[in-house]
């Protein structure tokens, strides 16, 4: 497993949170939190983990709100370079974001301080 998974893994472990981890085919490990019927995921890719990604379901809407909310999200994203908004196939407004990380920056708070 990647280094910088690990030492996530291991914080999430050491603080008792309730997660699950999968690993893709393509070597990225997935650390998933899920909470009433949304789930936040975590993606370690690159080399040793170095990419981190988040994909969080915001809310969910229906397909006559679809084109309001794709006007928010289009909004959101001239303000804010580091997060996108889409709406899936199920209509859910979700939300990801993509930070690169050092391994030696990862310590007692999981790297998040960092991101």
């Amino acid at each position: 497993m990647k280094i910088c998974a690990e030492k996530f893994i291991a914080c999430l472990k050491e603080k008792n949170m309730n997660f699950e981890t999968k690993e893709a085919s393509d070597g990225s490990i997935c650390v998933q939190f899920p909470y009433q019927r949304k789930v936040t995921s975590c993606i370690f890719s690159g080399e040793n983990g170095e990419y981190l990604s988040f994909y969080t379901m915001i809310d969910q809407t229906s397909p006559e709100k679809r084109g309001q909310i794709l006007e928010a999200c289009n909004k959101v994203h001239t303000e804010y370079k580091w997060i996108t908004l889409y709406v899936d196939e199920d209509t859910a407004v979700r939300a990801t974001a993509v930070k690169q990380i050092a391994e030696k920056r990862l310590g007692n708070t999981c790297g998040l301080a960092y991101l």
